[in-house]
């Protein structure tokens, strides 16, 4: 038999695409911005959901640098896809394994966001959610009130909200209405995107106790 190996080579801009030519290859036009700015300023948080390649961590990495200036953001991300050069009160932290005394101890998203609670954020940003760091999306809500923005792979606005609490779920045992119930704790926006181009915008306006949904 013939072993065949691939290599996934992901090449990250050194700088980021400018409105207008997001504009221009029509992800996104000018009401889509005025929303996503007026939404950032109103305090709601944001859930990206698409396949790989839609054109997520672009959008988001844009948005980070909208965030008000005097509010303080945690960014935990697996490889350098989200930064800013001009947000002043920012904090990046990356998944590790550390070898020490012959073992090695691993960083997760998990443990970053668990860590990130200690401190005086305002919100928390996951580079890209699939795991139990998803609970943290719905506590941190409940708790401190400080918000999220996050990127996850779904096949439409409405399904990242189950499948984000599917990932929670990873790690508690919290049902699946509970956690969808605890997410309208605090606004939020759920934004679908497809071929690098945003399909749907939700606002989630809250919980209907009588449907459970």
């Amino acid at each position: 038999s013939t072993e065949c190996n691939n290599i996934h080579i992901r090449k990250i801009p050194k700088k980021k695409l400018s409105w207008d030519y997001l504009k221009e290859n029509k992800m996104l036009d000018d009401d889509h911005i005025e929303y996503i700015k007026d939404r950032i300023n109103a305090g709601y948080g944001f859930l990206i959901s698409g396949r790989g390649g839609s054109g997520k961590s672009t959008l988001l990495n844009n948005m980070i640098d909208l965030i008000p200036f005097n509010e303080s953001i945690l960014v935990s991300q697996e490889s350098d896809e989200l930064y800013s050069e001009i947000h002043p009160q920012i904090q990046f932290e990356h998944t590790m394994d550390v070898k020490k005394s012959g073992n090695t101890i691993s960083f997760s998203l998990e443990d970053e966001l668990r860590l990130g609670l200690l401190q005086d954020i305002d919100n928390f940003i996951i580079g890209e959610i699939k795991g139990g760091e998803a609970l943290y999306v719905f506590t941190t809500a409940m708790s401190t009130g400080a918000r999220f923005f996050g990127t996850i792979h779904s096949n439409d606005a409405r399904g990242s909200v189950r499948r984000l609490a599917q990932c929670a779920r990873y790690v508690s045992d919290y049902p699946m209405e509970t956690l969808e119930e605890m997410l309208t704790s605090t606004p939020f926006c759920l934004i679908h995107m497809s071929h690098f181009s945003i399909d749907e915008i939700i606002e989630v306006s809250g919980w209907d106790q009588k449907n459970q949904r």
